[in-house]
C-alpha cells in the first residue's frame, strides 16, 4: 500500500437529532484508492429542505453535497475528498453540516494523506 493514499478517520460521529439521524462511515480499509470517499448517511422523517455541506477547519466552504427538498427516507451521500472545483483537498480537519427546516447538526472528519 502506498503511503500517499488517503485514509479518512472518524473523530466524532453524531449528536442525536429529533426526527433526523446520521452517521459517518470510513472507507473499506482493504479497498483504498487514490480517490478516497466517506459516506454520510442520514434519515429524513418528514419532507423538508436538506442542506448538507463540508467546510474546512476555518469553516470555509469546501463542497455542497445536498441542497434540495427530500421526502421521508434514508439517504447516503458520498464525499470524495475534493472541493467544489473537483480539486483534492489537503490533509486536515473537516466538518460536515446538515441543516433542515427543523434541525441542524455537525460531524467532524479527519483526512490523512
Amino acid at each position: 500500500m502506498k503511503l500517499s493514499r488517503f485514509i479518512f478517520i472518524l473523530i466524532a460521529i453524531m449528536i442525536i437529532l429529533v426526527g433526523c439521524s446520521k452517521s459517518l462511515t470510513s472507507p473499506d480499509e482493504n479497498n483504498l484508492t487514490d480517490r478516497p470517499t466517506t459516506t454520510i448517511s442520514f434519515r429524513v422523517t418528514e419532507p423538508t429542505h436538506v442542506l448538507l455541506y463540508v467546510t474546512n477547519f476555518n469553516f470555509e466552504l469546501v463542497k455542497v453535497l445536498v441542497d434540495e427538498e427530500l421526502n421521508c427516507g434514508y439517504y447516503a451521500v458520498e464525499w470524495n475528498g475534493r472541493d467544489y472545483n473537483d480539486n483534492p483537498v489537503a490533509s486536515g480537519v473537516y466538518y460536515a453540516f446538515i441543516i433542515t427546516n427543523y434541525h441542524s447538526d455537525m460531524i467532524h472528519m479527519l483526512l490523512i494523506k
